[in-house]
């Protein structure tokens, strides 16, 4: 079989390959590059999906205090002193460094949190779906009453550039804060929200270097069910403009500010301000036109033009001998 056209398929642990396309690359915006679309890719999908809304925050939002400030001097102690003890009772990372231990454990296959993992909605995507929102939901929610910023980030800013939607195979949700909000967060940890949602943050997220074990700083768990979503606070470690969280992704204060008003699934969320930069940077241009993916093994899914929507669909080889591929 003569195959001529080729789209890539992106899998977990960025590991591409190739596959004949079940059906034209469609794009789930109307896009026919014009030179200003050319120079300012996917400008008419942003302004359509834009809420009108613009925030700013100061570059010292994203700076550590040199003391943490006088309400968190008290936590940092205790946290210091947590980590220290998890290390000398032999909690050490998996590169055999000194590392804390894992704060946030998840189950091996399912990836829930392990003190309230329940696969009852798990495997169905519509059921997930519904789980993630609500997540969303009430996150946001939350942030707005507290007084705390935070935007989309990672997976979910690319699922919302595919139709302001979650992806059906996702299994949770990327935020980020700056640093400074997410210090605020400790005055809610181990707190319940609307009845249902646990604040949980990583005591490690006070200290700021990478550590394979505790990259992720905070979550707000559904106790129902073990999902989440994760927090990763924003920092200029060494006040000298270089902005990253713990993974580490590098960044600089004009990547995020100022934040734009959008919408994720009916949910008005904040943007930030070179958000297809941001994407091509973690996900190549590949992640905006790719139409089958395959997020797992043995699972596709295809984007339907009509629906706007991801659907899930045959096995690869199944599917692309019924078409007479």
């Amino acid at each position: 079989m003569n195959l001529k056209k080729y789209i890539t398929i992106i899998i977990p642990l960025v590991i591409s390959v190739t596959a004949t396309p079940i059906q034209k690359q469609t794009r789930p915006y109307a896009f026919q590059p014009t030179k200003h679309e050319l120079e300012n890719p996917f400008s008419e999908y942003i302004e359509s999906t834009s809420t009108g809304k613009t925030l700013s925050i100061p570059k010292s939002a994203f700076e550590i205090p040199v003391q943490w400030g006088v309400e968190f001097r008290e936590f940092e102690g205790l946290f210091r002193e947590n980590r220290e003890n998890r290390i000398r009772n032999g909690n050490v990372g998996s590169s055999g460094e000194s590392e804390p231990g894992k704060y946030f454990n998840e189950t091996e296959v399912t990836m829930l949190d392990s003190r309230f993992a329940n696969t009852t909605d798990y495997h169905n995507d519509t059921k997930r779906n519904s789980v993630l929102h609500g997540l969303l939901l009430n996150w946001v929610e939350f942030c707005k009453e507290v007084g705390l910023v935070t935007w989309m980030a990672h997976g979910t800013m690319l699922g919302w550039l595919w139709g302001q939607q979650i992806f059906p195979w996702d299994k949770d949700l990327d935020f980020h804060m700056p640093i400074s909000d997410l210090l605020k967060l400790f005055k809610y940890n181990n707190t319940i929200y609307n009845k249902h949602y646990l604040i949980d943050v990583n005591p490690n997220s006070v200290f700021r270097l990478y550590e394979q074990n505790n990259v992720i700083d905070a979550r707000l768990i559904d106790t129902r069910n073990g999902m989440y979503l994760d927090i990763t606070g924003i920092a200029d470690v060494n006040r000298t403009g270089l902005l990253a969280c713990k993974s580490p992704h590098f960044y600089v204060w004009s990547d995020f500010v100022p934040l734009s008003g959008t919408v994720l699934e009916g949910v008005e969320v904040w943007m930030p301000n070179r958000v297809i930069e941001l994407l091509n940077r973690e996900y190549t241009w590949h992640g905006f036109d790719t139409v089958l993916f395959q997020p797992y093994a043995g699972v596709w899914y295809q984007w339907d033009a009509d629906l706007k929507k991801f659907r899930r669909v045959r096995k690869k080889k199944q599917h692309m001998k019924q078409k007479g591929l």
